[in-house]
């Protein structure tokens, strides 16, 4: 696996404005949904912002395959199984916690959820551990950049409480398949069964921002 060029200390305060760039810019977004938001909008945002990110890391020069967690030699079998064996307290968790609290169900569009939800976690975990990881980690150092990082994405979820901590604790559970495998699959997979189950099995609010005092 190659190595990235680390950030020059005279490039470290854009590293951070750079890393911090894609939590505030969703938040805020998220956060205007009292004025009018609609579906087409969030998908232009959506757009959008991943022109910004793709335009940013093209002028620090785009990862190889194996740093983005694509590459074809990847162990991507072995960093599925380590990736699962990851969030599976997280999920067995949030299981016992809907059992015991009533909130446990069958939704038919779980089936459907478990094919679709990795897809977007594929976006979010490329946003995450390609993007914003090295660039806190050039920063401020390898432990507190992922701790950074976690808390970053962790905010992007507020004001809710369970997916605030769970999105946070969810960062830190898949860095370590990220470390030892570099698979930005395994890591889709595993967030997008998390977050399956999560909306399609557990009755609690899946909202963000504004939406979630509805």
């Amino acid at each position: 696996m190659s190595e990235r060029s680390p950030v020059p200390l005279a490039s470290r305060g854009r590293a951070a404005l750079e890393a911090v760039f894609p939590a505030a810019a969703v938040s805020s977004w998220v956060w205007l949904e009292p004025l009018g938001r609609t579906r087409a909008l969030d998908l232009a945002f959506g757009l959008v912002l991943a022109v910004v990110l793709l335009l940013l890391e093209k002028r620090g020069g785009f990862p190889s395959a194996e740093d983005a967690g694509l590459g074809r030699g990847a162990p991507h079998a072995r960093a599925i199984a380590r990736s699962l064996a990851a969030v599976l307290p997280l999920l067995v968790a949030l299981v016992a916690w809907g059992g015991l609290s009533g909130r446990l169900y069958a939704s038919a569009a779980l089936p459907r959820a478990l094919l679709l939800y990795p897809l977007g976690a594929l976006v979010q975990d490329a946003v995450v551990f390609v993007f914003v990881l090295p660039r806190l980690e050039a920063v401020a150092g390898q432990r507190a950049g992922l701790a950074a990082t976690a808390l970053l994405f962790g905010a992007t979820h507020l004001p809710n409480p369970l997916l605030t901590v769970g999105s946070a604790l969810l960062v830190l559970a898949l860095s370590i398949s990220w470390r030892r495998d570099r698979s930005l699959v395994a890591l889709a997979l595993a967030h997008g069964l998390l977050g399956a189950v999560f909306d399609k099995a557990i009755h609690v609010s899946m909202r963000i921002g504004a939406p979630y005092f509805r």
